[in-house]
């Protein structure tokens, strides 16, 4: 059995009285509730001091009503021990906030709550002293690996692509039902995005804006380039309309925006964005196109690396020249350039010549998926990392 160690050891390290776990749809947040009773269990924890309450599958739709809900966990608390507490989807129940600070009232109650949307996040943040915020992606190559016990390589790398990482398609082995389950995510993902917000939707209308951004993963597109994509593909939208609808898409964590950085000014360009899908299998999903092991699928695969680390991602335009990202976790940033492969010596000087046009002592890393057949001298003053090496290492 799969287990995703470095949650559940976020989840039991004793910090913040509410624990957030929060993620697109079936990247396995449910899941992790259940690992992490599991985990309760064996240091003696008794059942009866942890609560789960699912509020996508309530018997009782008493319970979406705070004020009985508040009652009725009450009710099961154990007093004089530890209570665990865990609210699975409590983005359901309306107005959830003033519910938690109740329940933060209650001595030796630990919460663990589960979200699909930002709404969640905005909710929460006149208690976000009190919140431990753990973001749950589906599948990292390297868990994917793991599952599967497989090496990196080109095979499981493209199997990766493919596949992708929603723990549930793990499970599924024919192609097309496998593909058939992505497709269902999406959709279900898109039409909630637009439920939650009480907002009008026409399902096709999004599929046919998705389908541009995977099209076009890690492109820089702004909102009139979308518009124009999608006439060319006979869908008709307005600006303002696709505007919207990004935004919601943007609310379920389905594809994550990366702005454009100047270090110059330490400002981010919102105008020109480029998307990249939380799982490498929306896109193929989408296109219904088999993904190749090509340079932008590869970037897309490295922006979620690193923000599956918790990092700030952005693209770089620094002095007219490009990097690919920089990663910023608050304290440091660190840049990184991405090469699919280097033709001679020359070709090498010229893809790590804006990496040094930054400042000497900012951290700088070069990522190279092909190596090369001939003999590197390297620049001392980059770090040097090979793709793969890089993607299925675990930091």
């Amino acid at each position: 059995m799969f287990t995703r160690q470095r949650y559940i050891d976020q989840l039991l390290e004793p910090s913040k009285k509410i624990k957030v776990l929060v993620g697109v749809r079936r990247s396995g947040k449910s899941a992790l509730l259940e690992d992490l009773r599991t985990a309760l269990r064996r240091q003696g924890v008794a059942s009866e001091q942890i609560q789960l309450i699912d509020f996508n599958w309530l018997k009782d739709q008493r319970l979406l009503r705070p004020d009985f809900l508040l009652t009725a966990i009450q009710k099961k608390l154990v007093d004089g021990k530890e209570n665990y507490l865990f609210l699975d989807e409590l983005e359901i129940v309306t107005d959830f906030l003033p519910l938690l600070k109740r329940l933060m009232t209650i001595p030796r109650l630990h919460m663990v709550i589960t979200g699909s949307t930002t709404k969640t996040l905005q909710t929460l943040e006149p208690l976000s002293s009190d919140c431990q915020i753990i973001q749950v992606l589906p599948l990292s190559y390297p868990e994917y690996l793991s599952w599967h016990q497989l090496r990196a390589d080109h095979q499981s790398l493209l199997a990766y692509l493919n596949d992708g990482g929603f723990p549930f398609a793990q499970s599924i082995h024919e192609a097309d039902s496998r593909q058939n389950y992505i497709q269902e995510v999406v959709n279900t993902t898109m039409m909630a995005a637009f439920v939650r917000q009480d907002a009008m939707c026409k399902p096709s209308l999004t599929t046919h804006l998705a389908r541009p951004l995977v099209q076009h993963v890690g492109q820089p597109l702004n909102v009139s380039q979308i518009v124009s994509q999608m006439s060319k593909a006979g869908t008709k939208a307005s600006n303002k309309t696709v505007s919207t609808y990004l935004r919601l898409l943007g609310d379920t964590f389905l594809f994550l925006p990366c702005y454009e950085y100047n270090p110059l000014t330490a400002q981010k360009k919102s105008t020109t964005v480029r998307y990249f899908p939380i799982d490498p299998s929306i896109k193929n999903t989408l296109t219904r196109h088999h993904s190749a092991i090509s340079a932008e699928n590869l970037i897309a695969l490295a922006f979620l690396r690193l923000y599956s680390q918790g990092w700030q991602v952005a693209s770089v335009h620094f002095k007219g020249q490009a990097i690919t990202f920089v990663a910023n976790d608050g304290e440091e940033s660190q840049y990184f350039q991405f090469a699919y492969s280097l033709t001679d010596q020359d070709h090498y000087q010229q893809v790590i010549a804006p990496l040094l046009a930054l400042p000497t002592e900012v951290k700088k890393t070069l990522l190279v998926a092909k190596k090369p057949q001939w003999l590197l001298r390297e620049d001392s003053r980059v770090e040097h990392r090979g793709f793969l090496e890089w993607l299925s290492s675990v930091e």
